[in-house]
């Protein structure tokens, strides 16, 4: 099974809108932004060989174009593909590295219906213990501004992550133990809802056991700003930060006349 998924602040949530365009190897977000709606798309497509291999790369060809004629006359659009096949759309880099190290190739982009939208293409360097075959594709900016943009501080309601260093190990053995032996690991029927729900209860088991067993975290409150930034130093900051990884990107060169420092 293969999936995508779009990520983006919460701070920008109010603006955003899941769509439910697609299969599970697409997934489509709008964004309400200035002068016009921003759709979009990520995808992965299709690559493995197979007697229907032909056949699910047209159908989620068809389907992203599908989304394309749905949406634009009214959005702009961007596509974030994997092992799509489109000539001449990063220059001379590659993107895929075969696991033999004898080829390699480029299938990766980012796609955009109107020229400009995204600035400053770049591929980045994958980290030494990243095992994917593909180096990241990125897009420096969107030229586009958000309708709304709640600068207030937001609490987490996420639990804490558990520290396994300091887990009571001996006790966290014993409550999975108990517990496992209060379900049925061995489902009659091999249907994938059946095993759907082998694995829930498994993972509820090891969540609730691990949580049991860490220990208790003092809750800490955030003190309030006492001042709010000004639009001004907010869009300043945010540009420093732009910048910032504009050269992060091109290796933190120390040459004072580099265009990401200008």
């Amino acid at each position: 099974m293969s999936g995508t998924a779009i990520c983006y602040k919460r701070e920008i949530s109010s603006s955003v809108t899941e769509k439910s365009d697609g299969s599970m190897r697409i997934n489509v977000i709008k964004v309400d932004v200035k002068p016009k709606p921003l759709l979009i798309i990520g995808v992965y497509m299709p690559c493995r060989g197979g007697i229907d291999a032909d056949r699910d790369y047209r159908e989620i060809t068809d389907e992203l174009s599908e989304i394309i004629l749905k949406y634009k006359s009214s959005c702009d659009i961007v596509i974030a593909e994997h092992n799509f096949y489109t000539p001449n759309g990063l220059g001379q880099e590659n993107t895929y590295f075969h696991p033999s190290g004898m080829s390699s190739t480029q299938i990766d982009y980012i796609l955009e219906s109107t020229p400009g939208l995204v600035t400053n293409f770049k591929v980045l360097q994958r980290h030494p213990l990243n095992t994917s075959q593909h180096d990241p594709v990125a897009g420096g900016c969107i030229n586009v501004d958000l309708d709304t943009y709640n600068s207030e501080p937001i609490i987490s309601n996420l639990p804490p992550r558990v520290k396994w260093e300091k887990i009571n190990k001996e006790k966290y053995q014993n409550m999975v133990s108990n517990k496992l032996l209060e379900i049925n690991l061995e489902p009659e029927k091999s249907t994938y809802s059946e095993l759907s729900n082998v694995t829930s209860e498994l993972c509820a088991i090891l969540d609730t056991a691990a949580r049991a067993c860490a220990p208790t975290q003092k809750s800490k409150s955030r003190p309030k700003s006492s001042r709010s930034w000004s639009p001004a130093i907010n869009k300043a900051c945010k540009v420093s930060k732009q910048k910032f990884w504009e050269w992060k990107c091109d290796g933190r060169p120390l040459n004072l006349n580099c265009m990401s420092l200008n």
